[in-house]
């Protein structure tokens, strides 16, 4: 994204960014000029979400949603909560009502 003109991101994971391989991908969305904000949270919680999009300094220009849940068991057997966070139901969610919150700034 940052080669495509992106000047600044906003990360959010639920494990954190202190990784060897977090902290060189952010060292390298740096070095290509974009300022990078790491949010820790996770996407499956609303409040979660709403502080993050609360705390956000610039107006969203996209979302990419890139979580994965592995579930091991039948389709026909899974129950309804399994397959709404197998479906990103929930976090998706969380995305379209934490999108409507205004930039804190």
């Amino acid at each position: 994204m940052t080669r495509h003109g992106a000047k600044f991101l906003a990360v959010m994971s639920r494990s954190g960014y202190n990784d060897e391989k977090s902290q060189k991908a952010a060292h390298d969305i740096r070095a290509n000029g974009c300022e990078i904000e790491l949010i820790q949270g996770d996407i499956t919680s609303i409040d979660d979400v709403r502080k993050a999009f609360a705390s956000r300094r610039v107006p969203i220009g996209g979302i990419i949603q890139g979580t994965m849940v592995i579930r091991v068991s039948d389709f026909d057997k899974a129950s309804a909560t399994t397959l709404m966070k197998v479906i990103f139901i929930g976090p998706n969610f969380s995305i379209h009502e934490g999108r409507r919150i205004p930039c804190s700034t």
